[in-house]
């Protein structure tokens, strides 16, 4: 198998975990494939958030700010929707349980 089939294969079975979370709030960019973000892990991400946000606090350009700002939302929302698959796809007992804390944390 090739490398081009290797990845497709993984987005593939990255979309089948992430099927029962709502992804269409994450801007796409024509730049990249459609759901290449799928491949990157939390960790990843959250590494992206961290450097964007940092480069928004020394940018002089308020409309560079604001795209890096924006950048940094967006792969929040990735993360985010690694979370909540992992919720959705979690046993009930789990997901009472979340909804427990969820309630106690209002």
């Amino acid at each position: 198998m090739n490398t081009n089939d290797d990845k497709k294969n993984k987005i593939e079975a990255a979309k089948q975990k992430l099927h029962t979370v709502n992804t269409d709030q994450i801007a796409s960019n024509p730049d990249y494939q459609e759901n290449a973000w799928l491949q990157y892990t939390i960790a990843e991400l959250g590494s992206w958030v961290s450097l964007l946000i940092k480069r928004a606090f020394h940018r002089h350009d308020q409309k560079k700010r604001a795209k890096d700002i924006f950048d940094a939302a967006q792969y929040l929302k990735m993360m985010k929707a690694h979370v909540d698959s992992a919720a959705e796809n979690s046993t009930d007992e789990c997901k009472a349980e979340l909804k427990r804390l969820n309630a106690n944390r209002a």
